[in-house]
């Protein structure tokens, strides 16, 4: 959305290129099972990760900020706790922490965080249970209606369909509490917070609301997610989504006001869910 504002063109595919190429280099908590911002800040913070990215060639030092560029917030910075933040050539993990996703499901774009998820759940399936807003899923997960193996919908929670595209932390807390963060999947066309941990899939794109294919899935579905191969399917042909979809009737949550002025105008997660978005 903002670098639509200032004519860049930039696309979820940007960021996955970006993480390919730019490792995981420091992780805190849910990521870590220790480190916190308390440890990241003392062993440099965020200075000390714009210069162990420095070192490598793998940031622009001419880019500038508001207190002068990349670079000059390199020469000031150091990095006190390898440990805590690596360096390039020891990274924590070889690719960045984004991936986008496509496939039947999110048929534009679907991002995970994969650096948040064990490598051993990159490849997963799973049949699907599908619920319509986070707190019915949530409320289903406290009852342990939901349980390992499955792969969890929350959809209706896009930029249109909630309104406003909130985050379905509330949720995975909820799984990770119950350790199932790498035994369950979620996809949703919400989105996820910095702190977000275990197989979440979100920002699935067309939303429900639009007649996205995640409105037509039903539970019992198989869904598969292979995250090196960049893949979110669901076993389901094009002919039965075009049956499916005879009998769509999006879930119309109530919105007054500014929220209903920004459903009627608002891009998919695909384009920034900016309204910002002339052409």
């Amino acid at each position: 959305a903002l670098a639509r504002q200032v004519k860049c063109d930039i696309v979820p595919e940007t960021f996955d290129k970006v993480s390919r190429e730019v490792p995981v280099i420091s992780t805190i908590y849910p990521n870590h099972p220790t480190y916190t911002m308390e440890e990241f800040d003392a062993a440099g913070g965020l200075g000390a990760v714009v210069k162990e990215l420095v070192k490598a060639g793998k940031i622009d030092t001419a880019a500038g900020g508001m207190f002068g560029t990349i670079g000059d917030k390199a020469k000031l910075a150091e990095n006190k706790d390898m440990n805590v933040i690596h360096s390039v050539e020891n990274p924590i993990h070889e690719q960045g922490g984004l991936a986008v996703l496509h496939g039947n499901i999110g048929t534009d774009s679907a991002i995970v965080k994969f650096s948040a998820v064990d490598p051993a759940a990159w490849k997963f399936s799973g049949p699907a249970k599908c619920y319509d807003s986070q707190d019915d899923a949530w409320n289903a997960i406290l009852r342990d209606e939901i349980v390992a193996g499955d792969v969890v919908i929350i959809r209706y929670e896009g930029p249109k369909g909630s309104p406003g595209m909130p985050h379905m932390e509330t949720f995975m807390a909820a799984v990770l509490g119950k350790g199932l963060g790498s035994r369950l999947a979620l996809v949703s066309d919400g989105r996820f917070s910095g702190a977000t941990g275990g197989l979440a899939i979100g920002h699935v794109s067309p939303e429900a609301y639009e007649g996205g294919n995640l409105a037509l899935i039903k539970d019992g579905d198989m869904i598969y997610i292979d995250v090196e191969a960049r893949m979110l399917t669901v076993d389901v042909t094009e002919a039965e989504f075009a049956d499916r979809r005879k009998r769509f009737e999006p879930v119309h949550k109530p919105a007054k006001g500014w929220l209903n002025l920004y459903r009627k105008n608002c891009t998919s997660a695909h384009r920034g869910a900016t309204v910002f978005w002339d052409d």
